[in-house]
């Protein structure tokens, strides 16, 4: 479909200047055409010059809507850049090509057109005959462009549905959020629910027949696609229900105010709410404070929410009082679930990057970084390193020169394995082995000597797993699935061990040799001995907000969702938290020290020192800088800085084993 709008008489707007505008277009489409962040924003910024009136054309300007990407698209042509900045029937004639031929090249998704849907039908527009019919017709071009989509998708895509997605679908009625059946959820708990789950399960990586998907979800726990819902009444109740906020804002309130919520409304409304109770909570004070001198009294809740609200028309031109149909959005929420994570990625290990160049106390750093560092996982063992690259490659390496052990030569050999996590035993003894999860969610295990699995084969059985971690001595094992459920094994006990707690959805565990630790959705952290009626070594039942963990023989580490950090351990000297942490993101541990990095990239190593060898790992090397990830070992540090580069150090005789040379910049 060709998309034609009525646009004002333009004398300036000749045949050649037309064809000037398109060539230029051309190009800006090329060079962004592999970004997809860049044109989504291409898309909406069409589309609020396309809907703009006169009167609303001067305080676009202003803001730059007119010229973000025009600016670059005129190159060093300043006549015409400022020919389309100032006069809005050229910037609506540039949109409608924009628009035009990025439809015809397919460059604008499912998700990103029923978002733009939802906008269209919730602009706060003038009622003005002219704008009423570009409206109109671009409400039909973006409903045609999605129709081509699904019918072309319907004929080259890979039809196979999302294997995992079909398990979660045939299951959903089940599933449970604290406590309660998804089906016994309200509505907006619901739709909270399927966005999460759905997210977490494809990655954020799907198809439109994923997407699809949804619509029987909805049918499956007592919800119609049709059904309404208003962004104002799915905002405010998710800002004050702090399990769902967490769901799909996962993030340090801290971070927020430096993360761009551009182009996703949804999230910038939560943000804001949680904001405005926080380091914006000034504009509350100060707005309640004129209304006082005026006699007039305001609840502070009501008057965050009319902050919001103002705040979003202000900056993503919609009403949040309108209404859109469930299936959509849905989509329009995983959109922006999308586009945050991604801001909030490049805040933590890109934008990082400039804070750290920014600091005189730092050198300038590499900027051409080669592989997504997120995707990268780092694990430290006793005597070993590996790590599971943005590939799913997994590589391991460590001394293998004692006694008759030998993890790495018994590695699976399988060129075709994926993995998505490792368990690397932090204590080496004849019975202990590795095991992995596979991307296909299976576990295999190899051991440090041929001929020993007899312990381990009822652990293959296990299904959908993402992952594992295994203690000491006689086999132990933990694992977790794609639901969130638990398992733990214990030879102690001669087989399975049953979980003392009523856990709820679990998202890490961990075994530290002797117990078992388990970290939930809801931020509390659970540990039980491998053997019942046994008495675990530390009380943590009163750590709340938890994000992350992490455990060795006779220490655990935690770190909340406010940086802070916080230690159980049999050693005093680890026990001992350093004063000066602040801005923690990431933490480890190992038998003799602990590691945490923070937002600046530096990391900080205390714990024992009463050996030279120990003492060598509180001693970080000069060039252990711009840090992006973090693992602790036995003996050794393992630290992933922001070009790719692995550091290793601590002991020397494991150190100095061969790190993989695509990780030795």
């Amino acid at each position: 479909m060709e998309l034609s709008v009525t646009l004002q008489e333009n004398e300036y707007l000749t045949k050649g200047k037309k064809q000037e505008i398109d060539k230029q277009i051309d190009e800006i489409i090329k060079n962004h055409k592999n970004n997809a962040f860049e044109i989504n924003r291409l898309v909406f910024d069409s589309v609020t010059a396309l809907t703009a009136s006169d009167s609303r054309a001067n305080e676009l300007s202003e803001q730059g809507v007119l010229k973000r990407f025009w600016g670059e698209l005129t190159g060093e042509n300043q006549k015409l850049q400022s020919e389309i900045d100032r006069n809005l029937s050229t910037a609506q004639y540039c949109s409608q090509q924009i628009l035009q031929k990025l439809a015809e090249q397919n460059l604008m998704n499912f998700e990103l057109i029923t978002t733009v849907n939802n906008k269209l039908n919730s602009l706060t527009i003038e009622v003005e005959g002219e704008i009423n019919e570009i409206y109109e017709t671009l409400v039909t071009f973006f409903k045609q462009t999605r129709s081509n989509i699904i019918q072309l998708e319907t004929r080259v895509e890979i039809l196979e549905k999302n294997v995992n997605l079909l398990k979660w679908l045939n299951t959903i009625e089940y599933l449970m959020l604290d406590g309660v059946e998804y089906s016994e959820l309200n509505k907006i708990e619901k739709i909270v629910c399927i966005a999460n789950d759905f997210y977490s399960i494809t990655k954020g990586k799907w198809t439109t027949s994923d997407l699809v998907l949804i619509k029987s979800a909805l049918s499956e726990i007592g919800l119609s696609t049709k059904e309404k819902i208003s962004y104002k009444e799915f905002i405010e109740y998710v800002s004050e229900n702090k399990n769902l906020f967490s769901k799909l804002v996962d993030e340090d309130i801290t971070d927020l105010v430096n993360i761009d919520t551009d182009q996703m409304p949804i999230i910038s409304g939560l943000v804001k709410e949680k904001l405005l109770e926080s380091s914006e909570r000034y504009i509350v004070n100060t707005v309640k404070s004129q209304l006082k001198v005026n006699g007039i009294c305001v609840n502070d809740k009501k008057l965050r929410y009319s902050i919001t609200e103002n705040y979003i028309e202000e900056t993503e031109f919609i009403n949040i009082n309108s209404q859109v149909n469930l299936f959509d959005f849905i989509i329009e929420l995983l959109f922006n679930i999308k586009i945050f994570k991604c801001s909030c990625d490049n805040f933590q290990a890109i934008n990082v990057k400039n804070k750290i160049i920014n600091n005189k106390k730092f050198e300038n750093i590499d900027s051409s970084n080669k592989t997504n560092l997120n995707e990268i996982k780092l694990y430290a063992g006793d005597k070993f390193g590996a790590i599971i690259d943005e590939n799913d490659e997994l590589f391991i390496w460590g001394n293998t020169n004692m006694s008759d052990y030998d993890l790495i030569g018994n590695m699976p050999r399988n060129n075709n394995e994926k993995w998505i996590d490792v368990a690397i035993g932090k204590c080496v003894s004849s019975n202990d082995c590795c095991c992995g999860v596979t991307i296909d969610n299976k576990i295999i295990f190899w051991p440090n000597r041929l001929g020993i699995t007899k312990w381990h084969e009822k652990y293959l059985k296990l299904m959908d797993i993402v992952q594992v971690s295994t203690g000491q001595g006689p086999f132990n094992l933990i694992a977790l699935d794609k639901s969130g459920q638990v398992y733990c094994y214990s030879s102690c006990d001669g087989g399975k061990s049953l979980v003392p707690y009523n856990l709820g959805k679990a998202v890490k565990v961990l075994s530290d040799g002797s117990d078992f630790y388990v970290l939930c959705e809801n931020g509390r952290v659970y540990n039980w001995k491998f053997y019942k009626g046994g008495k675990v070594k530390f009380d943590v039942s009163h750590w709340r907000d938890i994000k992350d963990i992490a455990v060795d023989r006779g220490s655990i580490i935690a770190l909340d969702k406010r940086g802070n950090v916080f230690v159980f351990s049999n050693n005093r000297q680890i026990y001992n938290i350093p004063k000066d942490l602040k801005d923690i993101i990431a933490i480890s541990m190992g038998e003799y020290h602990a590691i945490v990095l923070d937002k600046r990239g530096n990391v900080h190593v205390w714990g024992s020192d009463n050996v030279d060898i120990l003492k060598q790992v509180l001693i970080v090397p000069k060039d252990v800088k711009n840090i992006v990830k973090i693992a602790a070992g036995s003996e050794i540090m393992m630290a992933l800085d922001v070009s790719g580069k692995v550091h290793m150090w601590g002991n020397n005789e494991y150190i100095n084993c061969c790190v993989p040379s695509k990780f030795c910049i």
